[in-house]
């Protein structure tokens, strides 16, 4: 069972991959850069959505390892 989940948690991670890497390819993403601003951690001890804003463009993330308590690097005035 393991093996199965592995198997299928990281092909979800490639697919997600080989989406993102393609989009950009063929042209079909925007980049945004700037300064963080409403940069909204997660609770430490709690799950919940991070969000933050780049230059009036709205990002929230899911709980990972780049997340405020695991250690993440964004905050506010962070240049991304």
């Amino acid at each position: 069972m393991a093996r199965i989940f592995f198997s299928d948690f990281l092909s979800n991670d490639i697919d997600r991959c080989n989406t993102t890497v393609n989009a950009y390819r063929n042209g079909d993403c925007e980049i945004v850069e700037g300064y963080v601003k409403n940069f909204a951690p997660m609770p430490e001890g709690e799950h919940a959505q991070e969000s933050f804003d780049i230059d009036g463009i709205y990002f929230e993330y899911s709980e990972n390892s780049h997340a405020k308590p695991h250690g993440g690097v964004i905050r506010n005035g962070t240049y991304l």
